[in-house]
């Protein structure tokens, strides 16, 4: 705010000179200087406020955290064999984990940065995928998985 008010200031002088001592007023020919160096200053130093601005802003959401998709789930890393036996894309398994969480498709298109129509198009596929019509069915499907993983774990050989 200063510096507006300083560079105002200067440009107010600076135009006062000019009209008054370097423009030339004849009759036919009228020369005026449209020239304002302090408002060309002005321009540049809010120029670089601006850029600094959004420099810093920029660099703060890159260093936030990270979209954590197993936020609020009961899905560990671990149990991602789910999404691997149905074949299911990074995107697809990301909906899957929100739908997982009980998100409505606006939820999830806001969380995701995508279109309402592409989040109806991932959990098309993934009720293709899992052969479900219903949210519930998903996540009841999801259950029994689990369980049956934890009550047959896969066993590695011996060497």
């Amino acid at each position: 705010m200063l510096i507006t008010l300083i560079m105002t200031g200067m440009t107010i002088a600076e135009d006062s000179y000019v009209i008054f001592f370097l423009d030339n007023y004849t009759f036919g020919n009228i020369h005026m200087t449209n020239r304002s160096i302090s408002e060309d200053l002005l321009a540049i130093i809010y120029a670089f406020m601006t850029i600094s601005y959004l420099a810093k802003k920029m660099l703060a959401v890159s260093q936030s955290k990270k979209y954590d998709p197993y936020l609020g789930t009961d899905i560990v890393p671990t149990d991602l064999q789910f999404i691997d036996t149905y074949h299911m894309t990074s995107r697809e398994s990301e909906v899957l984990l929100l739908l997982l969480q009980n998100k409505n498709n606006q939820e999830i298109s806001r969380e995701l940065y995508i279109s309402m129509g592409t989040v109806k198009s991932h959990i098309h596929n993934i009720f293709a995928k899992l052969n479900v019509t219903k949210r519930n069915q998903v996540k009841l499907l999801y259950t029994e998985y689990k369980q049956s993983e934890k009550s047959n774990p896969v066993k590695t050989a011996d060497p």
